[in-house]
């Protein structure tokens, strides 16, 4: 997540200064990737994100649902991207592994008006809506993402496999197919505060 949100039916523009390496970078607005094409039953929009390639110097782009905004990389490990973002909105960010977090933390609680929060520890990524999680203090947020690091870590190990990216998680209010697919758990959509006070 960029750390900023793109609010609903509001053009955003991308402009790419720099792109060293690959090829094929794209930028996304939201984190739900799945679609419901293929359900009966229908409890939210069928695709609510959206993904474009960055192609050219400059892109605009929006979403009749608004999100978060991800840059996506192409495959190899040298790949690197500096943009410049218009019409977006601060939005609420955590990383307990940036030793810059607790400040950077106060000052998005207090002018971070995105919907939507992404909260990171080592081995996951959490996608809240911003309101379950504004009041909490870093102590707290680092709390929750020491234990949810542990849980992906005892998966691993009962797997006999090491973590090689962080696990996401997406509340979703209807998954496309079960609560787990390709490393991403979608959960109902109104357990934002189960994740955090568990």
């Amino acid at each position: 997540c960029l750390g900023y949100y793109a609010v609903a039916g509001i053009p955003i523009q991308i402009d790419v200064l720099e792109c060293m390496g690959a090829m094929g970078w794209s930028i996304r607005i939201g984190c739900h990737s799945d679609h419901l094409e293929n359900c009966e039953e229908l409890r939210r929009w069928s695709c609510i994100s959206i993904n474009k390639p960055l192609v050219g110097n400059s892109i605009q782009m929006s979403s009749a649902f608004g999100g978060l905004i991800f840059l996506q990389s192409p495959n190899g490990e040298s790949n690197s991207i500096t943009v410049r973002l218009h019409h977006v909105v601060l939005t609420l960010t955590y990383d307990s592994m940036d030793p810059n977090r607790v400040a950077n933390w106060q000052h998005r609680r207090h002018h971070a008006r995105g919907l939507w929060a992404d909260i990171a520890g080592q081995h996951i990524v959490l996608n809240l809506p911003s309101k379950s999680l504004r009041h909490l203090k870093s102590t707290q947020l680092d709390e929750v993402l020491l234990f949810w690091d542990s849980v992906v870590l005892a998966h691993h190990e009962l797997r006999g496999t090491k973590p090689k990216h962080r696990e996401r998680i997406v509340c979703d209010e209807q998954p496309s197919a079960g609560y787990m697919r390709k490393n991403i758990f979608e959960s109902h959509e109104c357990s934002p505060d189960i994740i955090i006070y568990i």
